[in-house]
């Protein structure tokens, strides 16, 4: 993850703004499970309701109010991506690189707003040839209904030739 940089990447959006049509759906799923509420729990979460991004999804527990994040889960096509499992870990443990500076201010964005929020679609490149477009959306989750316990997110990635 050390080469993978992230050029020209427009600020936030709501997730309304969302091209992917699988992250549309996801969003609309978690809507429909947080009803009135801030959000729907952690253990709500199942993966029948999001078979269209079970591959790419993840959760992430958030850390001293956002502060921090650590890894809880994350789908194959993430793993691979990430060139491994980081289950466990916390953010902050990773290399100060543009693509994990770039999560962890998506992330606490999402943490602040208590809504979600999106970024994307916007090139990442792995080094001279190897890049992808990436979509990302990351809704928050509340164990009390009142503050922001952990993350769901959703990332739409396609493989691209680097120009």
């Amino acid at each position: 993850m050390e080469n993978l940089t992230l050029p020209d990447i427009k600020g936030f959006k709501p997730a309304s703004e969302l091209v992917s049509p699988s992250l549309l759906a996801g969003w609309h799923r978690w809507a429909e499970m947080a009803g009135d509420r801030l959000a729907p729990s952690r253990k709500e979460i199942v993966p029948a309701h999001f078979k269209q991004v079970l591959d790419s999804i993840f959760l992430m527990e958030v850390v001293d109010d956002g502060e921090d994040f650590r890894f809880a889960l994350g789908g194959q096509t993430l793993v691979r991506f990430m060139n491994g499992r980081h289950h466990g870990k916390l953010l902050s443990s990773l290399p100060p690189t543009p693509y994990y500076k770039g999560m962890h201010s998506i992330f606490a964005r999402c943490v602040k707003t208590a809504t979600p929020i999106a970024q994307g679609p916007f090139r990442i490149v792995r080094d001279q040839f190897n890049s992808h477009r990436m979509e990302v959306l990351v809704m928050p989750l509340s164990e009390d209904g009142a503050s922001v316990s952990d993350l769901l997110g959703m990332v739409e990635l396609k493989a691209e030739s680097a120009r």
